[in-house]
């Protein structure tokens, strides 16, 4: 029999929900393998927002010097924060919408480690940090940087996604898949 295992990214919204009514219409068994949301710990200034659109609106009101970290799908939604300066750093090359400024406020990069961001964060002023909450190791040297220079971070929630069987280990992935 088969089944369908979503290890998509917590943010990949429309491709859950392609597969939750794929399996749904097919009766097809579902899970989702989703790694844990980042918590906020003991000296982080956190503001948890729903979306993009929100964290544009409170830019709006409290414009800073942003290093923007959620993608460069979504930045539209930051066009009219005309009084931020954002630092946009993406896994890939990105042509960026209008509002934004020439390409040396664009960062391609995978990874760096808590020394690098803070060296990057204090050479640019930055003074928040937008992220969206994918959890996971390889992007958490950003937020251990802003908790050591005591720098505000607008986390983005996770989207809301059908009501599958979900895990954050692969082994109960493995037990689900021998049942």
């Amino acid at each position: 029999m088969a089944s369908v295992i979503d290890a998509t990214h917590p943010f990949a919204e429309q491709i859950s929900n392609h597969a939750f009514l794929a399996c749904k219409g097919c009766r097809i068994p579902l899970i989702r393998l989703e790694r844990p949301a980042w918590q906020s710990e003991l000296g982080d200034d956190w503001i948890m927002l729903p979306d993009l659109k929100s964290a544009a609106s409170w830019l709006l009101k409290h414009p800073q010097r942003v290093l923007m970290t959620s993608g460069h799908k979504d930045l539209d939604v930051f066009r009219g924060c005309h009084d931020s300066f954002f630092l946009i750093r993406t896994l890939e090359p990105a042509l960026l919408p209008k509002a934004f400024p020439p390409s040396e406020n664009l960062i391609v990069s995978r990874t760096f480690t808590v020394e690098e961001e803070i060296e990057l964060m204090n050479s640019r002023s930055i003074s928040l940090v937008v992220s969206k909450n994918s959890g996971g190791s390889s992007s958490r040297p950003k937020l251990l940087a802003a908790r050591k220079l005591s720098i505000s971070v607008l986390m983005i929630d996770r989207p809301e996604k059908p009501d599958v069987s979900k895990t954050e280990k692969i082994q109960q992935v493995m037990e689900w898949l021998s049942n």
